[in-house]
């Protein structure tokens, strides 16, 4: 959430266009947002539920775990065509990626 003269908002669904729309991804911090982008290719998620591709299946730095999960489940659910995370390249989810 974040104040703008004096009105609270909160990320779910803000759109910063319409194209472009912010989802509240907890658990690597308690306010981490995900941005969602609709391309001619599908949906694009620039998140920090993971560092790369690979995980870490645990966020050794995650303020909640079961909120890192669920936010994990959260974006999965979407079916993003790509999926942009903290630290690493772009890549597919597959069966492979840690929820």
């Amino acid at each position: 959430m974040w104040t703008d003269r004096r009105v609270v908002h909160h990320p779910d669904g803000w759109s910063l266009s319409p194209s472009v729309r912010l989802l509240a991804t907890p658990g690597h911090s308690d306010q981490d947002i995900s941005t969602l982008v609709e391309t001619a290719d599908g949906l694009v998620v620039c998140t920090h539920v993971w560092w790369t591709e690979q995980g870490p299946a645990t966020d050794p730095r995650g303020a909640s775990q079961d909120e890192l999960h669920q936010s994990r489940a959260k974006v999965l659910a979407l079916r993003p065509a790509l999926v942009i995370p903290g630290h690493g390249a772009a890549f597919v989810p597959s069966g492979q990626t840690p929820d």
